[in-house]
C-alpha cells in the first residue's frame, strides 16, 4: 500500500491507496484503536464489503460506484478478545469533512452512500453491517 500524509492547519489525515487497485479507494485510520490493521487486513475487508454491499443496500437505494467511497477504519477488540476492524464508509468527497482521523463521521439518511460494518480478519467475516436509510 502507498501511504500519503495529507496535512492542513487543522487536521492530518492518513490516506492509504492500493497502487495496484484502479478503483482508487481511500482508507483513513481513526486514532485510538486497540491495534493497527495491516494492508492485508484492509484488502480482505475491502473484498468482503464489495461482495456484501449490493445485498445489504437492497432497500436503501443504489450504491455508488466503488471508486467514490472513502473508508474510516479502526482496529478494535471484541468482547471475546478477538481483533475486529470497524469501518465507516461514505461516498461523498472527504474534503467536505475535518478531523477524519480523530472523529468518526456519522450521517443520518443518505442511503447506500453511507454504511458501517465490523470485520474479523481471522475469519474474513463481516458483521453488524448497517446501510443508512434514504430519508
Amino acid at each position: 500500500m502507498l501511504f500519503a500524509l495529507l496535512a492542513s492547519m487543522t487536521t492530518s489525515v492518513l490516506v492509504a491507496a492500493n497502487p495496484g487497485d484502479a478503483s482508487g479507494t481511500k482508507w483513513i485510520e481513526v486514532a485510538g484503536g486497540d491495534w493497527n490493521p495491516g494492508a492485508q487486513d484492509l484488502a480482505g475487508l475491502e473484498q468482503a464489503l464489495k461482495s456484501a454491499l449490493p445485498a445489504a443496500a437492497k432497500h436503501h437505494g443504489r450504491p455508488s460506484s466503488w471508486e467514490k467511497y472513502w473508508f474510516q477504519y479502526q482496529g478494535q477488540k471484541a468482547a471475546s478478545g478477538s481483533q475486529l476492524i470497524h469501518v465507516n464508509a461514505f461516498c461523498d468527497a472527504q474534503s467536505h469533512y475535518t478531523n477524519m482521523r480523530t472523529r468518526w463521521l456519522y450521517v443520518s439518511g443518505g442511503g447506500a452512500c453511507y454504511f458501517q460494518a465490523d470485520y474479523d480478519p481471522a475469519s474474513s467475516q463481516l458483521s453488524n453491517m448497517l446501510v443508512n436509510d434514504e430519508s
